[in-house]
């Protein structure tokens, strides 16, 4: 009934939950994914719980191990990507009365661009990709302008929204993720300490 989050330098589920929640069997059976469940925990956790706190600012601050699942993508945890989007997408649109049924084309859009993003520094062009970048494109287009914007997404989304149709997504995502400006997003995350 209450989850309670307090700033963590790490994986949401890593670092609070160490998986227990939302690892295992019963979540592989439910889903038929291994990956993404902090999205799952993200999208149907949170709204059902009754109340919930903050002990901090932030809800948590996204750290990216070497080694991560985000960094090494194999190829069931790109399936598994778009699968948990899609299903959430699904459920959310269907249940019209929910106020996540509004917001969830804004979140769908932004797990797709994601996906987007994550195919970009992995050019690879084997046969699954093209196939999925084919995909991504046709789940991108069922979402018209006016569906959303009406979701109100954040200004992140609809910067990464607007970059992505004029074809300058993947060069502001290198310019981003430069030695440069990640050393200036460091330091203001470190002066939040």
């Amino acid at each position: 009934n209450l989850l309670i989050f307090k700033y963590c330098d790490g994986h949401l589920c890593n670092k609070i939950f160490k998986r227990d929640l939302l690892s295992g069997e019963i979540f592989e059976r439910t889903y038929e994914v291994r990956y993404f469940e902090d999205i799952y925990f993200s999208s149907f956790v949170i709204p059902q719980a009754r109340r919930i706190t903050y002990l901090s600012d932030h809800l948590y601050c996204r750290f990216i191990h070497s080694a991560s699942i985000t960094r090494s993508l194999p190829p069931q945890a790109l399936i598994d990507f778009l699968t948990v989007h899609k299903k959430i997408y699904c459920h959310y649109s269907q249940n019209t009365e929910s106020f996540f049924a509004r917001k969830v084309p804004g979140l769908y859009m932004r797990g797709l661009l994601e996906m987007g993003l994550i195919m970009k520094r992995n050019p690879s062009r084997d046969e699954f990709m093209i196939q999925l970048e084919e995909t991504i494109k046709k789940e991108k287009a069922r979402i018209t302008l006016s569906l959303f914007l009406g979701s109100e997404p954040g200004k992140k989304t609809i910067l990464m929204f607007l970059l992505d149709k004029i074809g300058l997504l993947g060069l502001a995502f290198k310019i981003w993720s430069s030695p440069f400006i990640r050393s200036i997003r460091n330091f203001r995350w470190r002066s939040y300490d």
